[in-house]
């Protein structure tokens, strides 16, 4: 009990250190960046400064993004969405990629290596739920892939899920990417309307954006009716014969 209760404290000290790791990495990219703007500045002098420095910002983002993507609570939105104005579409959803896969595959290593188990571990009925469903698919990787899709599925649940299961490493690793690339271009590209002023594209983002999610839920529920059917006429099935 009490090594439990010693492996939260410091599981939670981390957390805290972390955090505020990306906290001060954040103010002092802003920082540089407010004090390199000219007096009179426009849009276009904005934009040229902020991208002027697309190396050194990729690497610092990519290490926030992998920071926060480890630590549950930690909003990655934020960041997904930073490297989308500072970086582009295109150069921004390969950093969120990076670092968002590198910070899921640092959780799985830090669960494996040091005995973490409890992280991600369901807590309440809700997620119980949720990580019941992620295990019954039929192609683990498929459900697996959904969970880091949908934002309403905890990452680190997911996490957890895919550390208990018995993939390989390059089929886990096939997962993190697939499941977490629309999101990545989501944030990327709703990061760069932000800076150009373009409403359109940040509109048509978002709407793209909330169909997948609901074909996704759609495509669940229809799912879970369909194998709630199959067992219901598999048990009728084994009535009658017992009959």
């Amino acid at each position: 009990m009490q090594h439990k209760v010693k492996a939260a404290r410091i599981d939670n000290f981390l957390k805290l250190i972390l955090s505020l790791l990306v906290v001060i990495l954040v103010v002092y990219y802003g920082y540089l960046l407010v004090t390199s703007l000219p007096l009179n500045f426009s849009r276009a002098d904005v934009m040229a400064l902020i991208r002027q420095h697309r190396l050194s910002g990729a690497g610092l983002l990519i290490v926030m993004l992998c920071i926060a993507s480890c630590i549950p609570g930690v909003p990655v939105a934020l960041l997904g969405v930073l490297a989308g104005v500072c970086l582009g579409k295109v150069s921004g959803a390969l950093v969120n990629l990076t670092g968002m896969v590198a910070g899921n595959c640092l959780a799985l290593y830090i669960m494996a290596h040091y005995g973490e188990h409890h992280r991600g571990h369901p807590k309440g009925r809700y997620q119980q739920k949720l990580a019941a469903w992620l295990k019954q698919w039929r192609y683990p990787e498929l459900g697996l892939v959904l969970g880091y899709m949908v934002p309403l599925v905890p990452t680190s649940l997911v996490d957890w899920v895919l550390q208990e299961s018995s993939l390989s490493q390059r089929s886990r690793l096939r997962v993190m990417i697939f499941g977490l690339l629309p999101t990545a271009i989501f944030y990327a590209v709703g990061g760069d309307a932000v800076l150009r002023g373009d409403g359109v594209t940040l509109g048509l983002t978002i709407g793209v954006f909330l169909v997948m999610l609901a074909l996704a839920y759609l495509g669940v529920r229809l799912l879970s009716t369909y194998r709630q059917k199959v067992r219901f006429d598999h048990n009728e099935e084994h009535n009658s014969r017992l009959k």
